[in-house]
């Protein structure tokens, strides 16, 4: 997801010149060609969520809180944090659009104290052996794998991300708004976002390649937050009943013991608990990571540059110990 987006055109002006010249509209982005160049996103068919990977991801409801999660051996795996605090049951849906619920399951979790930046933030849902699901578990698994044994390789992250896929030009207005809130955001007591804070973001954000799609969140984040109405359609971000996935190369890095961070993989709030995939030469589909989060620092607020994945070999490792 540190990956550089392509150049974003709107007819024959730059999102720059878009800026400078004249404000977009939703009636402007409404009309505007939908060519998904910069959401590299794709949204998962019926007939592609029968197959390997897809078929392996779950889709965990907690209330109006979504994450999402993997079959793997006779286990759910998923993130911590979308688990830790709940305390209503949980309802699983599968990718053939069966549901069921969990209510009196054994869950290991990494760290009973995680912090979701620095810890492992990893849960796993030990299904009953004489649970009725757990033979459907069983035949729709995969297997751990390490992340760093197949570098270079193509990667699939798969989840129930809330933001729908958007539009080239529906991205243009998004960072359009996001520039307007910069200028205008205020802290609590008044003053302006710190100097040194506001010269780099918009430097980097007025470049048409200076923003990846992991930085949307933080936009939303501080759209929601800042003075005034967002101008951001609200229904954008309601799409986490579809499964979607993006692709990307294997350049992970290790960021601590059982994390790594540095793909280019996109994603959106919901995809945390969705797993990472590869297939093996076998045609096989291996979990080799678990979404945790994305950070970075945007206006003080930390989030949306950096994905951090929890290394699936490390959670096999824990859970077998």
């Amino acid at each position: 997801m540190m990956k550089k987006l392509l150049s974003l055109v709107v007819g024959v002006m730059c999102v720059t010149c878009a800026w400078a010249d004249a404000e977009l509209t939703l009636a402007d982005v409404q009309r505007g060609p939908h060519t998904y160049k910069i959401d590299r996103r794709k949204y998962v068919s019926a007939s592609q969520k029968l197959q390997v990977p897809f078929r392996h991801t779950l889709r965990i409801a907690m209330g109006k809180n979504v994450c999402s999660a993997t079959m793997v051996g006779g286990d759910i795996v998923t993130a911590q944090h979308c688990v830790v605090n709940n305390r209503r049951g949980f309802e699983f849906e599968t990718t053939d659009g069966s549901r069921f619920s969990l209510q009196n399951v054994d869950i290991l979790m990494s760290d009973k104290s995680y912090d979701k930046v620095k810890g492992a933030d990893w849960a796993v849902f030990r299904v009953a052996t004489d649970d009725g699901q757990r033979k459907y578990i069983e035949n729709n698994s995969v297997d751990y794998a390490n992340v760093f044994d197949y570098m270079g390789a193509d990667l699939y992250s798969i989840g129930y991300g809330g933001m729908k896929i958007l539009s080239d030009q529906e991205i243009a207005y998004y960072r359009q708004q996001y520039v307007k809130f910069l200028k205008e955001y205020r802290t609590a007591d008044g003053g302006q976002m710190k100097p040194g804070i506001l010269k780099r973001e918009l430097g980097r954000v007025e470049k048409d390649d200076g923003v990846d799609m992991a930085e949307l969140y933080g936009w939303f984040f501080g759209l929601r937050t800042g003075n005034g109405e967002s101008g951001v359609p609200q229904e954008w971000f309601q799409d986490a009943d579809k499964l979607k996935y993006s692709m990307c190369k294997n350049t992970a890095r290790r960021a601590e013991r059982d994390a790594f961070v540095g793909l280019d993989c996109q994603g959106w709030g919901g995809n945390s608990g969705g797993g990472l995939f590869v297939i093996d030469k076998a045609g096989r589909a291996k979990i080799v990571g678990v979404a945790s989060t994305a950070y970075s620092v945007v206006g003080g607020y930390d989030h949306g540059k950096m994905y951090r994945f929890i290394n699936a070999s490390e959670i096999e490792k824990e859970i077998n110990k």
